[in-house]
């Protein structure tokens, strides 16, 4: 593998609006960043994100946020960007990077390559790289309860941008799915606050975890038609909610000490103040905990 570019949100943002004037939508403070880099990066978590896991395993370099001044785009790009949605509406102006706008910067990336290395390089240097999308959370959040129609148009802007990502040069793609959002801090302290009696054994909030997983499996199922519609295609999903309820059923056995309260806030379940605001109760351990803020895991 040559090459990695990443799409999404905030569960694989690098930074990526940190560069944006006005967003409303950072996290390029302490603590962030605090038990991998020492510093905030824009990443919404203490270290690295699954992204940059999948990076350093494949021998590649942390990639750089699209938007970063003089980044170096010779291994790959991060396009992801904390908020953004599928829906060209979702958190618009909160100072976000949507699918559509991520899918725009590629294109410009693959220009900048032609000009560079020429159009057969680039044409090899594509079908040896992978592709990876987190989207479609921030939409079901802001959107809750769903609707059909709602899923439907996210499902066909998801097919189209797979679709194209696919007629630009890459054949390996990776689908991290949506995690279970009623097992966040954030989702937990408004439930206790409403005293919402609908929770799942796991003491999750049961509706939206349903929304999700029903997005999740209409996702799967978007891959597994792409992928006999291109039998060059390699798309794989991955599914953090199931990873996320195991962890919960016994979180001692997977090194956890707690996985309900957030490393890093306020108020319940450290969940009712932004985590930057709270510098001086962050946990001391956050690897002892799966959620290091109110709605964003621990690395």
């Amino acid at each position: 593998v040559q090459g990695l570019f990443i799409f999404g949100d905030s569960a694989l943002d690098a930074g990526q609006n940190t560069y944006i004037p006005g967003s409303r939508i950072m996290s390029a403070v302490p603590p962030y960043g605090k038990s991998y880099f020492d510093k905030p990066t824009g990443r919404w978590t203490d270290g690295r994100t699954i992204g940059d896991f999948l990076a350093q395993a494949l021998g590649l370099p942390l990639l750089p946020p699209y938007l970063r001044p003089g980044a170096n785009f010779s291994s790959g790009v991060n396009f992801a960007s904390a908020g953004a949605g599928l829906l060209d509406e979702t958190n618009a102006h909160q100072g976000v990077v949507s699918m559509k706008q991520q899918l725009h910067q590629f294109r410009n990336v693959i220009d900048g390559y032609k000009r560079v290395k020429g159009a057969d390089s680039t044409t090899q240097f594509l079908k040896s790289s992978i592709a990876m999308f987190s989207i479609g959370a921030n939409d079901i959040a802001n959107n809750a309860p769903g609707n059909s129609l709602l899923f439907q148009e996210m499902l066909e802007t998801y097919s189209n941008a797979i679709q194209e990502i696919y007629n630009l040069g890459i054949k390996y793609i990776v689908l991290l799915l949506a995690p279970p959002l009623g097992c966040t801090p954030n989702l937990r302290s408004l439930s206790a606050q409403s005293r919402n009696t609908n929770l799942t054994p796991e003491g999750c909030v049961g509706g939206i975890n349903s929304i999700i997983n029903y997005y999740n499996t209409q996702v799967q199922n978007l891959a597994i038609k792409i992928h006999n519609d291109y039998r060059d295609l390699n798309i794989v999903t991955l599914n953090p909610t199931t990873v996320v309820l195991t962890i919960l059923s016994n979180p001692d056995k997977y090194g956890f000490k707690e996985a309900e309260k957030a490393c890093c806030g306020g108020g319940p379940f450290n969940a009712a103040e932004f985590c930057a605001d709270y510098q001086q109760s962050v946990c001391s351990n956050p690897k002892d905990y799966l959620y290091f803020d109110s709605n964003h895991f621990t690395e």
